[in-house]
């Protein structure tokens, strides 16, 4: 009978710790989705904060489908700061991306005549 018994707790401690050690892999792996979840939340709001909207959007109150509505007219100082903000939010999405200063993606870009 003590042999059955020393058989028996031999036997539940194995399961046991086969059970701490699947359970330590499982929170390891939960622990990495977590990271893989966050990292995508990130990348989602980079993003959106960079205004990569459909221009059906209502953030393009300008654009009528195809059509633009405001070919030829004048610029308003509204306009000049929206624009040079979303210049700025650009750049500042290339230079995280790509790992540079503002300063070397303006360089480059110049540097290849993109504009």
């Amino acid at each position: 009978m003590n042999r059955e018994k020393t058989n028996s707790i031999t036997h539940l401690v194995k399961i046991v710790a086969k059970e701490a050690i699947e359970d330590s892999f499982m929170h390891h792996r939960l622990n990495e989705l977590d990271d893989t979840v966050e990292n995508i939340l990130d990348r989602i709001d980079r993003l959106e904060q960079g205004a990569h909207f459909h221009p059906s959007s209502s953030a393009f109150p300008y654009h009528s489908g195809n059509k633009l509505n405001r070919s030829g007219e004048s610029w308003s100082k509204q306009e000049e700061k929206e624009l040079d903000d979303e210049l700025t939010r650009a750049l500042q999405w290339m230079a995280t991306k790509h790992g540079r200063t503002i300063g070397a993606i303006q360089a480059r870009i110049t540097l290849r005549g993109l504009i």
